[in-house]
């Protein structure tokens, strides 16, 4: 019994091992390459030139949903405050 838990295990890791190996393919490397980060930064400044060509429109969602946030906040906070007073009687 423990020979066949100690070889399951053993042929889990490797597989977890082959997995987390294949997964670093497609994933988020860093460089200390200035050639590299400069043409990151570029690709940058092009997609943001081009997304306030267009007119983002998240500008202005987002300061809507920060004024639903806070309006949300404020009434759960008052919710909070009714609950906490002690009823009389």
């Amino acid at each position: 019994m423990k020979k066949i838990l100690i070889a399951s295990l053993v042929s889990l890791f490797a597989a977890a091992g082959a997995h987390a190996a294949a997964a670093t393919d497609g994933s988020v490397t860093m460089s200390t390459d200035p050639a590299k980060a400069a043409a990151v930064e570029r690709e940058a400044q092009t997609l943001k030139a081009q997304s306030a060509k267009v007119g983002d429109p998240s500008g202005a969602s987002a300061s809507k949903k920060a004024t639903k946030h806070t309006r949300h906040h404020k009434h759960h906070a008052s919710h909070k405050a009714v609950a906490k007073t002690p009823s009389v009687g």
